[in-house]
């Protein structure tokens, strides 16, 4: 599946050339209006958490963590808000078990974050700071690095 946010008119016209280009029909479009996509700010604070992670955990890499907070933090966000993801994503994914389901959210690069609006995107974050707060490891403090400016 294909998803594409438009931030304005002049956007239609890349993805007109995108659907002209398709060799195969018939295809379905939805249209929905959307919450603003995730920032760059966001996404570049998540990917530095992975690797501070990875490194105070010693055992693990930043794909490895990033995989672990995707299915601990970002299924559950993507389930409750996308039930269209969640019936295709839940119906492949549900019988595996857990370090299957690891290895297929790092080997298929499976799509969490990367769909997420900034506030689903915020929630994610604020969970895994939390998470990990507890458990002695102390991420980078997103305010230094505005994160109260991404949740606007």
């Amino acid at each position: 599946m294909t998803s594409r946010i438009l931030h304005s008119p002049d956007d239609v016209d890349a993805l007109a050339n995108m659907l002209r280009a398709r060799t195969k029909w018939p295809i379905r479009v939805q249209v929905t209006e959307s919450k603003e996509a995730r920032t760059s700010a966001q996404n570049k604070t998540i990917h530095m958490w992975f690797g501070e992670v990875a490194k105070a955990l010693g055992d693990c890499t930043a794909v490895e963590v990033k995989a672990q907070c995707n299915l601990a933090y970002g299924r559950p966000i993507m389930a409750r808000d996308d039930g269209e993801w969640q019936s295709a994503f839940g119906y492949i994914f549900d019988s595996l078990n857990h370090a299957s389901k690891l290895k297929a959210i790092r080997v298929l690069d499976l799509p969490f974050t990367r769909r997420m609006n900034v506030d689903q995107l915020c929630e994610y974050m604020d969970q895994m700071q939390r998470d990990y707060r507890e458990m002695g490891i102390f991420l980078t403090d997103p305010e230094l690095r505005g994160y109260e400016e991404m949740k606007r």
